[in-house]
């Protein structure tokens, strides 16, 4: 039984994101679907700061162009990566495991990459590699769906790479999407994604959730996938 998961490639994102990569074994980054046109975490994501939760976000240019998330360009990274850099090191230097597993974003930050699908995709490839099982990640634009053009894209999807389980989240975004009679005509199991936010140790106060995952690794470090799979 192969279970897949789908998601846009987001930045850095939240933990529940990461559940489903822990829980799935093809996990496809949907990265030929249309840029969100409102603000998106395709390009942005919370962190914790001493003053509480601080946006970072990722300049891009053709946003509400109708373009494919794969085709959006980052404007003047030179600008904002050491910016972005910054504000985690002002964040998390007194963390426990930042010194462990800020390399692998510092890593991500100093290739030169246009593409913010890709420079997604590397930061969450980077982190899930912190994970003893991480899920096989594809890009949906780099699948061939020969199979018969009537059936819904996200059946394709999981049919492609040999799902026979789909696993999904039950926000609104992945719900109105969701037509479980064609997953069920092609005998492919709809399974919800059941996570519950696990409280974890956290700098500078209360715990606050749906922070990035950096927050949790830099925090609680390889116990991170342990909290996650409870």
């Amino acid at each position: 039984m192969t279970t897949v998961a789908i998601h846009q490639p987001n930045f850095i994102p939240w933990t529940g994101y990461f559940h489903k990569l822990l829980n799935c074994d093809v996990f496809i980054f949907l990265d030929d679907a249309q840029f969100p046109r409102g603000k998106s975490f395709v390009s942005r994501v919370t962190v914790k700061s001493p003053c509480g939760p601080l946006w970072l976000t990722v300049p891009v240019q053709g946003k509400g162009s109708f373009s494919p998330i794969k085709n959006i360009v980052m404007v003047d990274p030179e600008k904002w990566r050491k910016k972005h850099l910054k504000t985690l090191q002002t964040c998390y230097a007194g963390a426990p495991f930042f010194q462990e597993y800020f390399p692998i974003v510092q890593r991500v930050y100093n290739q030169d990459y246009r593409l913010l699908a890709d420079f997604n995709i590397s930061l969450i490839a980077g982190l899930a590699d912190t994970f003893s099982s991480p899920a096989r990640m594809v890009r949906s634009s780099g699948l061939v769906l020969d199979y018969d053009g009537s059936l819904d894209h996200l059946v394709k999807l999981v049919r492609c790479v040999g799902g026979t389980r789909y696993l999904t989240g039950t926000g609104r975004g992945a719900l109105r999407h969701l037509d479980q009679s064609a997953f069920a005509r092609e005998g492919i199991e709809v399974v919800f994604q059941s996570f519950v936010h696990p409280e974890y140790p956290q700098l500078w106060g209360e715990f606050v959730p749906n922070m990035s995952i950096a927050d949790m690794i830099f925090n609680c470090g390889k116990q991170s996938e342990k909290t996650l799979l409870k």
